[in-house]
């Protein structure tokens, strides 16, 4: 199967070099903030606790959740629905939001070249994007967001080719799911008839404002029938855009510039550049790199202008993260190949050209595959940057019973990621405002607070926190 078909051996090529660099963080007991908040919710969305269009976190913070729209979070709980609540299914649902991602990747690629042998060029760039591959164990929304994005680019592709309408009200649809995923970011998809009217003239002006209309009518037509026939879906998106749109734009700054995005896209880029100039280095002697370049000149002006669309809006708001701009990556990686396109076509042929080279390569993939496999195994037990805070919070569930209220000193309620854990892996609310059975402190940051002489320290196997129960 291999010899007639080698270019599978690329495919897990990728996915080998993937587990290696991923392999710290993939598993591990720990996640970024957000992803951890996204999980908890999604625990509680599976488990009947909230709705679609009311989700919640816990009793003390965030009753009712409207900082995003609910989609994504919907398609997590599933997952817990099926596999139960160990602390993998997180993992495993970003995992396959990854995978799923590299999949349309190759699917575009198939979709906008001929080039079909080197399909796996723009996975292994893309994955190779710092970014990328943090967040691929980290559970942001961005990672389903990205799907529904890029299947709408290969609709639109697939549309502008083919002249067929029902690929637009496809891709339409995808845009419109994009939205109820991460809201407005989920847009920029809607320019590109007129990237490709500016860039490749193949259509006319009127043809490209008549498909721009009718991808934008069945992009809102799906949110605004959702508005207008459910009160709850109107008052869950009217609530996101007054917290989440509203005062990110007047009120909100995580950053001191708004081209922070723009620098950040740039460094972003850096590691698949490099890669790409290694291969024109090696290579540049054994291809006619100006024709190559001639004839994809065009397509690489649409992918790069398609990739700034995504980036571009994100510096009307002062809040920034480089995450934001995650569904942008597969456009600059698609790019980028195409154009060194013939660098790596060179490479590719080479490796599979004999039945030695293929045998050869075979080997090599099967040693990083099983290599990622293993780091990946090993560091799955291991804990990330919280921890300690993990490390207590096993130890301080034993104690507390499911579904309760601990109560915390009050500078410690707004350490976000303590919410998230407790909420997350015990379904525990924690309480600054009222003392409870439970009472948890942590003596670093809780100096201010004593303990009330009726309370009583519960031995824990950790002494960062500190356990009481009432008398």
């Amino acid at each position: 199967m291999i010899k007639k078909n080698p270019i599978i051996l690329f495919y897990f090529f990728c996915l080998a070099i993937f587990l290696i660099v991923t392999c710290n963080n993939l598993f591990a007991d720990t996640m970024f903030m957000d992803g951890l908040f996204y999980s908890a919710i999604s625990h509680n969305l599976s488990m009947g606790i909230g709705s679609f269009w009311d989700l919640h976190f816990s009793k003390t913070l965030f009753k009712h959740f409207h900082e995003h729209p609910p989609l994504a979070m919907l398609i997590e709980s599933w997952f817990f629905e099926l596999f139960g609540d160990s602390r993998f299914v997180d993992k495993i649902h970003t995992l396959v939001m990854t995978l799923f991602n590299a999949a349309l990747i190759v699917q575009l690629w198939k979709t906008t070249s001929q080039k079909k042998e080197i399909s796996w060029v723009p996975v292994f760039l893309w994955m190779l994007t710092p970014i990328v591959f943090w967040s691929s164990s980290n559970n942001v929304l961005e990672n389903t967001l990205s799907i529904f994005t890029t299947l709408s680019v290969i609709f639109i592709f697939k549309s502008h080719v083919k002249r067929h309408y029902l690929y637009i009200l496809i891709s339409g649809i995808c845009i419109a799911l994009g939205f109820l995923t991460k809201g407005f970011v989920a847009l920029f998809p809607l320019v590109l008839f007129f990237i490709l009217w500016l860039f490749v003239r193949s259509m006319s002006f009127s043809k490209m404002i008549y498909s721009t209309a009718m991808l934008i009518f069945w992009s809102i037509f799906p949110i605004l029938l959702l508005v207008f026939i459910s009160a709850e879906a109107y008052n869950s998106l009217f609530a996101y855009f007054n917290i989440q749109v509203v005062k990110s734009i007047t009120s909100i700054a995580t950053v001191d510039s708004r081209f922070y995005i723009l620098k950040r896209l740039l460094s972003e880029l850096i590691v698949p550049l490099i890669i790409c100039l290694l291969f024109y280095f090696i290579f540049r002697k054994k291809v006619d790199v100006e024709k190559e370049r001639n004839s994809n000149r065009s397509l690489i002006l649409v992918f790069v202008t398609l990739g700034l669309s995504a980036v571009i809006p994100i510096m009307i708001s002062m809040k920034q993260s480089g995450f934001y701009i995650l569904t942008a990556y597969p456009f600059f990686a698609i790019a980028f190949t195409l154009l060194f396109e013939n660098h790596f076509l060179t490479f590719t042929n080479k490796l599979i050209s004999t039945d030695i080279n293929i045998t050869r390569f075979s080997i090599s993939v099967v040693f990083l595959f099983t290599l990622g496999i293993v780091l990946t195994t090993f560091f799955s037990t291991k804990y990330g940057n919280d921890e300690y805070k993990v490390r207590a919070m096993r130890s301080i569930i034993q104690q507390v019973p499911k579904n309760s209220m601990l109560s915390i000193c009050p500078s410690l309620y707004e350490d976000w990621s303590l919410h998230a854990y407790y909420k997350r892996y015990h379904l525990i609310n924690l309480d600054s405002k009222n003392l409870g059975k439970y009472l948890l402190i942590d003596e670093n940051n809780c100096s201010d607070f004593k303990v009330p002489k009726n309370y009583i320290e519960i031995p824990l196997k950790t002494r960062e926190y500190q356990l009481y129960i009432k008398d």
